[in-house]
């Protein structure tokens, strides 16, 4: 007689936040066994976690990172603001920019931001790039002097936000910044090393298809003169 499997038993595990939140409890997670949580996101409402109900329209996402008794443990991977909250904070006769650019980490992580910039009245084109280029200037700048979680600790208390806008106002003064959306990007390459490949693809391709036109090479003279001609015989 086959015996009969046995079941593993499974229990619940709490997902703990970072240092950076205080190392609080943000959620359970049932599993048999808790190693197979590692490399799960975990969104997480910002007002949960500052106790604000102000920040309900952020979320903060966390990557679970390793296994320590019956907690499991998260850093953070990622900031967005809601889209319904961009659309709210739109209002007409101002200009919206939305902007997003590559920028890295002290401790080396390749992270995506975008950024949205509101004025109180329409801006010319010029001002517009202008604003662009500052905004990333002055984003790249700082988060390269600072490990990820300490970017996301500036973004948090809303440090980084208010000292980029000072630094805008002097280009143009603006209704608001935001920092809507930081993630890291892993294994993503930037925009200059997909360009150039991209191209040489386009080259290989179109090459064989260039060749494959060549004109047929005309007979020369002398090989025409060599042509024997039709008699009345081969008619």
């Amino acid at each position: 007689m086959a015996r009969a499997k046995r079941t593993e038993k499974k229990g619940w595990f709490q997902l703990v936040a970072p240092k950076i939140f205080h190392n609080q409890v943000v959620g359970e997670i049932l599993l048999t066994n808790p190693s197979d949580a590692i490399g799960r996101i975990v969104p997480v409402n910002l007002s949960n976690l500052t106790k604000d109900p102000r920040r309900q329209n952020i979320k903060i996402k966390f990557k679970t990172s390793s296994v320590a008794g019956e907690k499991i443990h998260t850093e953070p991977v990622g900031y967005e603001i809601s889209s319904s909250f961009i659309r709210k904070m739109v209002r007409k006769g101002g200009t919206k920019i939305d902007y997003s650019f590559n920028a890295s980490s002290a401790d080396n992580k390749n992270l995506r931001v975008k950024t949205i910039l509101l004025s109180r009245r329409e801006i010319n084109a010029s001002v517009a790039t202008a604003l662009k280029k500052k905004v990333e200037d002055i984003l790249k700048k700082e988060m390269n002097k600072m490990s990820f979680a300490e970017i996301m600790q500036a973004i948090v208390a809303y440090k980084m936000q208010s000292g980029t806008k000072k630094q805008l106002a002097k280009v143009y003064p603006l209704k608001t910044f935001e920092i809507r959306y930081l993630g890291v990007e892993k294994g993503k390459k930037t925009e200059e090393e997909i360009i150039p490949e991209a191209a040489k693809k386009k080259a290989e391709e179109v090459k064989p298809e260039k060749e494959a036109k060549k004109k047929p090479e005309k007979p020369s003279k002398k090989a025409e003169e060599e042509k024997p001609e039709k008699t009345e015989e081969s008619k």
